[in-house]
């Protein structure tokens, strides 16, 4: 509700701090004994609405040749970062000492800009997180939108689009510069960072629109179980912790879940997305009281 938002930061922090001495489950049930239970409903539905986000794996040289020829570059500066996509792919910032590396699936990196982080793993078998570092201050422009009004694709599933590029190969150019909006990398020596500076958390991690849900708060959701095939094969009550916020998501239960790194990562985000029972974890008034009266 709009005045969660408003809760102040001693009463999130003795929810986390009793949370973590709780031991009897995560139902709902169980936890009403101690903790109200703020059912999440989104603009147009009961129950909050999820999509889920990852990390993809770019495979990554540090030189260039025929097969590894698509670069990743860290963050320019002055007018450079103007330039569009189309611009850089040209070779609007070669030879200004950018590069990070090179990878041999443009798709693949495409789809790291619109996560805003990837993990480099390198041909000699080391891996760097690449962390978002800026953009080139174009608008983003959805590439799905632009393979439906085309006729070449239904789907806007992130699978379905990666897919049918790599079965046309002769279209990438084309549909990958219909977004000007490019983003640049930097190394991490950690998992990429949420806005409030913590690392994500696979299976943990929600972003918020912190208009309506605090930073900082846990939440506690009834999560698909899924398996190595990426089904769905049963639900789990879990805790979620509100760390991060995105541009897309907007509302008082609209939530985006972060599921980890790589393929299967990414198949989970796709059974994340729909509806799903959740609510805001707050400590009662009274157990907070006598939380503080032992201190």
């Amino acid at each position: 509700g709009a005045g969660w938002a408003n809760l102040p930061n001693v009463v999130l922090l003795q929810t986390a701090l009793e949370l973590m001495r709780w031991e009897h489950g995560q139902t709902p049930y169980a936890l009403l004994d101690r903790f109200n239970l703020l059912e999440i409903p989104s603009k147009n539905a009961v129950y909050a609405q999820y999509t889920g986000y990852f990390t993809p794996v770019v495979e990554v040289q540090a030189w260039q040749d025929e097969v590894y020829r698509y670069p990743i570059y860290s963050l320019p500066t002055g007018t450079s970062c103007d330039f569009s996509r189309a611009e850089i792919d040209a070779g609007a910032l070669k030879g200004k000492g950018l590069e990070i590396g090179w990878t041999n699936d443009v798709v693949n990196l495409y789809f790291s800009h619109i996560q805003g982080s990837a993990v480099a793993r390198f041909t000699d078998g080391s891996e760097v997180f690449l962390d978002y570092a800026g953009t080139n201050n174009k608008q983003h422009i959805s590439i799905g939108q632009y393979l439906q009004r085309q006729g070449y694709q239904g789907s806007l599933s992130n699978e379905s689009i990666r897919q049918w590029l790599h079965q046309h190969p002769e279209r990438i150019t084309e549909v990958l510069h219909q977004n000007p909006r490019y983003v640049f990398f930097k190394k991490a020596d950690n998992r990429p960072k949420t806005s409030i500076g913590s690392e994500v958390i696979p299976w943990h991690t929600v972003a918020v629109d912190d208009n309506f849900i605090p930073l900082g708060s846990v939440l506690l959701a009834e999560i698909p179980r899924i398996d190595h095939n990426g089904e769905i094969v049963g639900a789990d009550w879990r805790f979620l912790f509100a760390q991060d916020r995105g541009k897309a998501i907007k509302g008082p239960g609209r939530l985006d879940f972060y599921t980890g790194a790589g393929p299967q990562a990414e198949k989970a985000t796709h059974q994340m997305t729909g509806f799903r029972r959740s609510y805001l974890v707050v400590l009662k008034p009274e157990a907070f009281r006598n939380s503080f009266a032992g201190l």
